[in-house]
C-alpha cells in the first residue's frame, strides 16, 4: 500500500535517553538496537528488539530482546537492513538475519585481521562480508569473508569512504583521489570513475552524498547534482541548483552564502530527487529529473530541514524537528503536526511512519488515509 496521512497524535512514543539506540523499520517491523546500556535488568551493553507494530502494546523496553551482546569497544551501533539481513556496523560490527537473533557473521570472539579497527563498517551480499579496515582509512582496502568457513578469502582493492549502507554488488561514493566512482563486487572493478573538483567549487570540502537507482548514480556534489548512466559512465546531466531563480530568491532572504546554501542530504525514488538542507534556512527542493527543467517546488521555513522522498504523493520530513508531508506534486504542506518531536531520521513502511533519534526517542504515527494528489496530472 502506497503512503498516507498520518495520524496527527503519536500512535507509540519512548524516550530512553539513557540507552542510545537505532532503529530500522521493514513493512511492520521496527528493529531497535541500543547500545551503551548500562542497566542489568534490560541485559547486557547492546540488544536489539523485533516488534510488530500492529501488535505492540506500546513498551519498548519491556519488548523481549530477540539478540543481545556484550560490547567493549564504546560508541553507538548502527543498524541497516541490506538485501535479506540485518548489518550492525561501528563498535563490533556483526550481521543477523531479518528474524533478529540468527548470526550470520560476528566479530564477537575477535577479528580476523588484526589491523581492523574494531569500530568499523561491514557490507554483506551473497554470502560474503565485506569489512573496511576502518571509517576513515579507505586505503587500506577491503577484506573479503567467507562467512560459512569464517576466513578471509580475498583482499580487495577498494578505496571508496563508507558513507552510508550499499545495497547488493555496487557499492559507490568518493575515492581517496577524490573522485566518485561505482564498483562491482560481481565483477572486481571499477565500472566508472567522475572527477568531482570542477563540480565543487563553492563548497568543496562538502562530502557528496552518492545514490544509485535503476542503472543511474545520483550524486550531489556542493552546488551541483549529477545524473550519471553506469553502463556507459557518461554525465547525463549536471544540474546546478543553487541558479534556479526560486533559490537565488530563497538566499537572499534567508542571507545564505552559496557555500552555506548547499544541500546537506539529498533521497531519491523514481525520477525524483529531494534535496534538503540541515541548517538555519534550510529547505526542500523537489527536482524530477524526467523533465528538462527539473524543479518542481521549493518550499521553506527558514529552519533546518530533512526530508524523505518514497513511492505514492507525498514527500516526509521534519522541520525544526515538527514531522510534515508535503504533496510530491505541488508543495503543499498535507500533514503536520502540532509539536515537535527532537528526532533526525526517518522511516516508512506499511502503514506506518516511525521517527527517531540516536539519543533514545522513538515516535512511532499510523496511517489513518490514503492521499492521492489532486496535482498529479500537472
Amino acid at each position: 500500500m502506497l503512503p498516507g496521512i498520518p495520524t496527527k497524535k503519536a500512535q507509540y512514543k519512548a524516550l530512553t535517553g539513557q540507552h542510545p539506540l537505532d532503529t530500522c523499520l521493514s513493512g511492520n517491523v521496527l528493529y531497535v538496537l541500543y547500545s551503551c546500556n548500562t542497566d542489568p535488568a534490560l541485559g547486557p551493553s547492546s540488544f536489539l528488539k523485533r516488534i510488530d507494530l500492529d501488535h505492540f502494546d506500546g513498551d519498548f523496553l519491556r519488548q523481549p530482546n530477540t539478540y543481545a551482546r556484550e560490547v567493549a569497544t564504546p560508541g553507538i551501533r548502527v543498524l541497516n537492513i541490506v538485501g535479506d539481513a540485518l548489518v550492525i556496523c561501528g563498535p563490533l560490527p556483526e550481521v543477523l538475519g531479518l528474524d533478529g537473533s540468527t548470526i550470520i557473521y560476528s566479530e564477537s570472539e575477535g577479528g580476523l585481521n588484526s589491523a581492523w579497527s574494531p569500530d568499523g563498517w561491514v557490507h554483506y551480499w551473497e554470502g560474503r562480508v565485506y569489512r573496511g579496515y576502518g571509517y576513515h582509512v579507505p586505503d587500506k582496502g577491503v577484506d573479503v569473508i567467507d562467512v560459512s568457513t569464517r576466513t578471509i578469502i580475498q583482499h580487495l582493492d577498494l578505496d571508496i569512504r563508507y558513507l552510508g549502507p550499499w545495497q547488493g554488488e555496487l557499492m559507490c561514493g568518493e575515492r581517496a583521489n577524490g573522485n566518485f566512482a561505482v564498483y562491482s563486487l560481481r565483477e572486481q572493478r571499477y565500472l566508472l570513475e567522475v572527477p568531482l573538483q570542477i563540480y565543487r567549487c563553492v563548497s568543496p570540502q562538502k562530502n557528496i552524498v552518492a545514490n544509485i537507482s535503476e542503472g543511474r548514480a545520483y550524486v550531489l556534489a556542493g552546488e551541483t547534482l549529477l545524473l550519471i548512466d553506469i553502463a556507459s559512465g557518461a554525465v547525463l546531466r549536471e544540474i546546478k541548483y543553487l541558479e534556479f531563480s526560486e533559490m537565488q530568491l530563497h538566499m537572499q532572504s534567508e542571507r545564505l552564502r552559496a557555500a552555506r546554501a548547499c544541500a546537506s542530504d539529498m533521497s531519491v525514488c523514481g525520477t525524483g530527487v529531494v534535496l534538503t538542507l540541515f541548517s538555519i534556512g534550510g529547505y526542500v527542493l523537489y527536482l524530477d529529473l524526467a523533465h528538462e527543467q527539473p524543479q518542481v517546488w521549493l518550499w521553506s521555513g527558514g529552519r533546518k530541514v530533512i526530508a524523505l522522498n518514497c513511492p505514492g504523493d507525498l514527500v516526509y520530513g521534519l522541520s525544526d524537528a515538527v514531522p510534515m508531508a508535503w504533496d510530491k506534486y505541488s508543495g503543499d504542506v498535507i500533514w503536520q503536526t502540532k509539536g515537535s518531536t527532537a528526532t533526525n531520521t526517518i522511516e516508512v513502511g506499511n502503514q506506518w511512519l516511525v521517527f527517531s533519534q540516536g539519543a533514545g526517542y522513538i515516535q512511532c504515527n499510523h496511517w489513518k488515509k490514503p492521499y492521492g494528489s489532486p496535482h498529479r496530472s500537472t
